[in-house]
């Protein structure tokens, strides 16, 4: 009574998500790879508040490099989710910032280059996005981080829309 406890970290797997439901936590913070198993999410998670950040994820932040297999959510995919998602954090220091991330969400489009809002995508034009990619990757549960299965669909993707690019610029320059 009067107390509230919240984990600093986002939870990231199966085992802690199970282990803060069971002890009737109001709020979970999902990132990693649980936000690539959405419909799974949606699922169980009963009263508790499903809780992510879209354009900055603390588990890759850790890591050197951003991988285009990391967690992230555009404006205009975040309808989506929204059958899982409850709450959208940003987890951003200026205030100014925040309150413009939550503009751009909440209007659901951004037509601009996509690394203004998720940092060091390898893509920069956010209308090179299909609607096929979030769908793919909302439940895709990142299986090819599992031993011995195959996807490859984010690098390979990520590396035809950098080819379009380059062929759309090489052919403008004529």
């Amino acid at each position: 009574m009067g107390y509230n406890r919240y984990l600093r970290f986002p939870v990231t797997d199966w085992e802690t998500l199970e282990e803060l439901r069971e002890a009737e936590v109001s709020d979970l913070y999902i990132d990693g790879p649980l936000g690539f198993q959405m419909d799974a999410i949606a699922q169980i998670k009963g009263d508790t508040k499903i809780r992510v950040s879209p354009t900055i994820s603390p588990n890759i932040s850790i890591s050197a490099n951003r991988k285009p297999s990391s967690f992230f959510i555009r404006p205009e995919d975040l309808s989506l989710y929204s059958h899982a998602i409850d709450i959208i954090d940003f987890k951003e220091r200026e205030q100014d910032k925040e309150d413009t991330l939550f503009a751009i969400y909440n209007r659901g489009t951004f037509n601009y280059d996509i690394n203004l809002l998720i940092d060091d995508l390898p893509a920069r034009n956010n209308l090179l996005f299909g609607d096929n990619f979030a769908k793919k990757r909302l439940n895709c549960a990142q299986k090819c981080n599992i031993p011995g299965h195959q996807c490859r669909y984010c690098d390979t993707y990520f590396s035809v829309t950098l080819k379009m690019r380059e062929l759309a610029k090489s052919s403008a320059k004529k």
